[in-house]
């Protein structure tokens, strides 16, 4: 029931009790009863219907791979359940995810890349469809019972606000819709020169499971009092020869469209 309808249902409520078998004076106190009912009506905030979510938190940051610069776009909308856009130059990431910010839906636009897919979460089963690079894309991918964070910039946030060492999550790989079992463990904090000044943030590696251990990881910082990713150091290539970080700059503006 809404808020509207709960209060639509208790005023009728008490018009009906005040004005039942009152005939001498439900005039009266029925006028009384009506002009209470529209004052706290009026203190209410209107009825809002949007047409799309309404975007809660905007970030702009300087994803850089020793090479090329280039600023990125990080939206975050919704309320039951979130909607996250992660928008590039060239290609751009949406992630639904549940209320424990848990992934149940992904895809990427990458025109350039000849790319356009969507991976859905259904019980333990990822479901992968459209196009990878140039090929056609139909494939099922199995899971566990661990949660997908596929926008670990957000996913992560509960970990870090909580008293939790470690958690495991399984991650798509974009480029290869390849699945893999991730560890993330806690490693205290430091504190992160951004511009907005010295800030605490919670240091997070993240390491792959099995024969991958020991040559793949990577580094996230995160905003200790709220969760806020501020920013990532790991591999820029598949083989580890480049290393890509990503940086918090500040409040971003609204992101709009695909990728081109």
């Amino acid at each position: 029931m809404t808020q509207w309808s709960k209060i639509n249902f208790f005023y009728r409520k008490v018009w009906l009790r005040h004005t039942a078998g009152r005939a001498g004076c439900a005039g009266a106190h029925g006028w009384r009863i009506l002009l209470l009912w529209m004052v706290l009506l009026a203190g209410l905030p209107p009825l809002q219907v949007h047409a799309h979510p309404p975007v809660v938190e905007t970030h702009r940051y300087i994803e850089d791979d020793g090479v090329n610069r280039v600023e990125i776009q990080w939206c975050l909308s919704g309320a039951e359940g979130h909607s996250l856009v992660y928008q590039a130059p060239a290609e751009t990431h949406t992630t639904q995810t549940d209320t424990l910010l848990h992934t149940l839906a992904w895809s990427m636009h990458a025109p350039r890349k000849d790319t356009a897919v969507a991976v859905q979460r259904q019980g333990n089963t990822l479901i992968a469809s459209g196009r990878l690079q140039g090929e056609a894309v139909n494939k099922r991918i199995t899971l566990d019972d661990a949660p997908w964070f596929q926008a670990t910039s957000l996913s992560l946030r509960p970990f870090i606000v909580s008293e939790d060492r470690r958690i495991q999550f399984w991650l798509l790989r974009p480029d290869t819709l390849k699945a893999y079992k991730l560890t993330a463990t806690r490693q205290g904090v430091e504190t992160l020169a951004l511009p907005s000044g010295p800030t605490p943030a919670v240091k997070v590696v993240l390491r792959a499971g099995g024969l991958l251990a020991p040559f793949w990881s990577s580094t996230y910082w995160f905003r200790a009092d709220d969760g806020l990713f501020l920013r990532f150091e790991g591999p820029g290539d598949a083989a580890g020869r480049t290393t890509l970080t990503v940086s918090y700059e500040g409040t971003g503006t609204a992101c709009g469209g695909h990728a081109r």
